[in-house]
């Protein structure tokens, strides 16, 4: 159990958070697996405990060191599940901000693609109205396609300022020594 202790520390040492997004599911599979490990290990600090417990209640020698050293085991084990609990949190809030990154990133690509179009000045050329007029028709059809995912991400904006996206940066910049 003890042993185990010590990968747990060098775990949670990882600063990983998953960027590129493409790294999210592997370390996400890694927590995950973690956790089972740790609830599969249970049973044997529970065995630990009560062999502490019957030590101390038969009063045999030595047998409040050992339970010493066993509360010592069950308390860092208790850390391990909530720092366990605060990386799997971590992660999936560092996937929203890559999530919400990306979306933002393709709608400003977006947005200067069409801006290009919507400054074209060849509107001005009276030759080929009909084509302009098609040309018009769907570009006007793309951004009202488009309005529901800008929309979304102004939400997400507005709700995340304060809530998510901010304070996960600061952590995620704390954590890598960039804040």
């Amino acid at each position: 159990v003890i042993p185990g202790t010590a990968f747990h520390g060098a775990f949670f040492a990882m600063v990983d958070f998953g960027e590129p997004l493409e790294n999210f599911d592997r370390l996400l599979r890694q927590q995950e697996d973690f956790k089972k490990t740790l609830l599969a290990q249970e049973e044997r600090v529970r065995l630990l405990v009560v062999s502490a417990i019957n030590r101390a209640k038969s009063g045999q020698k030595g047998s409040e060191g050992f339970s010493h050293r066993c509360d010592e085991v069950a308390q860092r084990r208790e850390n391990v599940k909530q720092v366990t609990e605060k990386r799997r949190n971590s992660l999936l809030q560092s996937q929203l901000l890559q999530n919400f990154r990306r979306d933002t990133n393709e709608c400003g690509a977006w947005i200067v693609e069409k801006q290009q179009i919507a400054t074209d000045e060849s509107y001005k050329d009276p030759t080929n109205l009909q084509g302009k007029l098609q040309r018009h028709q769907a570009f006007e059809a793309e951004v009202a396609a488009n309005k529901e995912g800008m929309n979304r991400i102004n939400l997400v904006s507005f709700l995340s300022v304060g809530n998510l996206v901010i304070p996960q940066l600061h952590v995620v910049n704390t954590v890598r020594g960039t804040d």
